[in-house]
C-alpha cells in the first residue's frame, strides 16, 4: 500500500485528498488524512499493546501547504509501508476497510465496535 498523488479540494473549507494503491489492493481509492487518522487511532483501541506506527501529527493551520503536503505524503507512505510489514495488521478488519471501503471511512472505522477482553485475547491467540 502507497500514497501518491495529493490533490487540493477547494471548496467552503480546504483539504487534501491522497491517492492510495498497492499491489494488496483491487483498485486506487482516494482518502483524506482523517481517514489515516481515524484508521491509527481505531488500531491503537482494538490492538491495545501492540506497535502502531505513527503518522503526521494533525495540523490546524496550513494543511494544504504544498510543503506540508510532500512531507504527510512521506510520512503516511512510511506508515503504510510499516503496517505492510507488520502482517496481523495489514491483515486486519480495520486495514481492510481503509483499503475497501467507499463512503465516510473515518465514520465507518470509528463505529467499529470496542472489543471485550475476550476479544482481544482470542484475536491475539490467532495472530501471533
Amino acid at each position: 500500500m502507497y500514497v501518491f498523488g495529493p490533490l487540493i479540494n477547494d471548496g467552503i473549507k480546504k483539504f487534501v485528498t491522497y491517492q492510495i494503491g498497492g499491489s494488496s489492493m483491487s483498485s486506487e481509492v482516494t482518502r483524506r488524512y482523517s481517514d489515516f487518522f481515524a484508521l491509527r487511532e481505531k488500531l491503537l483501541e482494538r490492538w491495545p499493546g501492540v506497535y502502531i506506527p505513527n503518522i503526521p501529527p494533525k495540523k490546524v493551520v496550513g494543511n494544504t501547504d504544498l510543503k506540508t503536503i510532500e512531507k504527510r505524503v512521506r510520512m503516511l507512505n512510511a506508515f503504510c509501508y510499516k503496517l505492510s510489514t507488520l502482517s496481523y495488521l495489514f491483515s486486519s478488519e480495520e486495514v481492510n476497510i481503509f483499503q475497501t471501503a467507499n463512503g465516510e471511512i473515518s465514520k465507518t472505522i470509528l463505529a467499529l465496535p470496542k472489543m471485550t477482553p475476550e476479544d482481544i485475547r482470542n484475536k491475539y491467540q490467532q495472530s501471533f
